[in-house]
């Protein structure tokens, strides 16, 4: 009798284990498809950021992946290793993040690998990354994020790695739990960026738009509009690229859409 009861006993240790085993499997599984890009087939699935690797920047500098507003909508093309970039992205962030609060633009931003033979380090693929990261998992600070990120700094490429990224997110109010979700997709936002930038300096189309009949980066297009781009590279970007848009905001026919409930907001 009592080696059975030891041999029962055993065998309700042996079933208990088996149980804290498989719900704690259960549990890693659920907690990997709540907190990973990938869906339980392997798939990408994505809420604020497109299949594509871009995103848009909406009112209250907000990043979701479509909004269906009516109002002039920019496709921006950059790379956060660009001088041109980041001064594009400075001296013109005033305006255009005013104009995106009052609901008369959006902005599509495409943050690329564009210059990887620049930068051995890796900094041009890390920066956009963090960015897609952060437009994913906290998309209410992407602006201040893309502010800090396109700031000039005075720390070297080199040293600017996965601790400084943590460190800007930290600075734009980015919480430690989403600083982490970006980190853990790091691998997957990494393809994705590459993905994205493939084929991005042969674009035809493109090229077509293109004003110096090239692709490069800062480029700036009105997303429908195909006839030019905006001249992204130019150190004049009050005549260059803030005065073009304040004359298609002028000539635009359709009550910006500052709020889906206001009137006149399709």
């Amino acid at each position: 009798m009592n080696k059975q009861k030891a041999l029962q006993l055993t065998m309700t240790i042996l079933i208990l284990l088996l149980l804290v085993v498989i719900t704690f499997l259960i549990f890693r599984m659920n907690d990997h498809e709540e907190n990973s890009l990938l869906d339980v087939d392997g798939r990408p699935k994505f809420e604020n950021i497109s299949n594509d690797g871009d995103f848009v920047v909406y009112r209250g500098g907000v990043a979701k992946n479509f909004t269906g507003r009516k109002n002039v909508k920019l496709e921006w093309y950059t790379d956060a290793l660009c001088p041109d970039c980041t001064r594009a992205h400075t001296t013109t962030e005033d305006f255009i993040f005013g104009q995106i609060d009052s609901g008369s633009i959006e902005i599509k931003f495409h943050v690329l690998n564009f210059l990887p033979q620049y930068s051995p380090e890796g900094y041009s693929l890390r920066a956009a990354s963090w960015v897609l990261g952060a437009a994913e998992f906290a998309p209410d600070n992407i602006k201040d994020f893309m502010s800090l990120v396109f700031a000039e700094s005075d720390v070297e490429i080199p040293a600017r790695d996965d601790v400084y990224f943590k460190e800007l997110a930290k600075q734009a109010d980015i919480s430690q739990e989403n600083i982490d979700l970006i980190e853990k997709n790091l691998f997957l936002l990494e393809a994705m960026v590459n993905k994205a930038s493939v084929g991005i300096r042969q674009n035809q189309n493109l090229i077509n738009m293109s004003p110096e009949e090239r692709m490069f980066v800062p480029f700036i297009f009105v997303s429908g509009k195909t006839d030019s781009a905006l001249r992204g590279e130019a150190e004049d970007t009050q005549t260059e690229i803030i005065d073009p848009i304040q004359s298609l905001l002028d000539n635009f026919d359709v009550t910006p859409c500052g709020n889906a409930n206001e009137e006149g907001c399709y």
